[in-house]
């Protein structure tokens, strides 16, 4: 939603560690990403950024990558510190599907009226505290699921953001692909920034979505 390609998400206590295997380096620091990034940055072809940004009523997590063939990943794994995984770009969608926890919920249909941007910015906000106010927006802009609606009260929900910047034409092409996780079923969060809007949708959807948004091969 507010993704930056050069910053870290602040760390909360209580996140779950995420492997996103293969080609794990081990437990990093902020010395370590730092470095990665100099690396990455000093590179003289360019290359795609993808931002994932996952965040639950305790928790923001912000996964960063840099796409060639071969992508770097840097996993924020919360109070953990951080990974350095490399991962082939043919395994890239599966490894965002990891980190978003994409998983089978039942099917949602429909579209619902609008949802205030400024709601769906709170949930992958920096403090918690925050978020149960725009929770129960959502569930009132998600009404027509009154089972998603619920586990927005009661606290069952993820955001998920995943922000694609690719430069390897010469020109940046972005894009964003957004949904909301519910055991309920996910909403995809279309029109964002300028109108968002809640449509029903399925992991399987989800899943074609990322494959379409996240960079493939090399482009010559």
């Amino acid at each position: 939603m507010h993704t930056n390609f050069s910053t870290t998400a602040a760390r909360e206590s209580g996140a779950p560690h995420c492997d996103a295997s293969p080609g794990r380096r081990g437990l990093g620091t902020q010395a370590d990403v730092a470095d990665a990034l100099a690396r990455l940055d000093s590179g003289a072809d360019p290359h795609a950024q993808v931002a994932v940004e996952v965040g639950t009523p305790a928790s923001v997590l912000l996964h960063h990558g840099w796409v060639d063939r071969t992508s770097t990943i840097v996993v924020d794994l919360g109070a953990q510190g951080i990974d350095l995984v490399d991962v082939d770009v043919a395994f890239l969608p599966a490894t965002v599907a990891r980190l978003t926890m994409l998983q089978p919920r039942p099917l949602l249909e429909g579209r619902a009226g609008p949802v205030d941007r400024s709601d769906l910015d709170a949930l992958v906000g920096p403090a918690p505290s925050d978020r149960p106010r725009p929770a129960a927006d959502v569930a009132r802009a998600a009404g027509r699921w009154p089972d998603v609606a619920q586990s927005l009260l009661t606290g069952a929900w993820r955001l998920c953001v995943v922000d694609v910047a690719d430069s390897r034409t010469g020109s940046t092409q972005t894009e964003q692909l957004s949904w909301l996780d519910t055991p309920a079923g996910l909403l995809r969060v279309d029109g964002y920034p300028h109108a968002p809007v809640l449509t029903g949708t399925s992991a399987e959807s989800i899943w074609e979505s990322l494959v379409a948004t996240l960079p493939a091969h090399r482009r010559a």
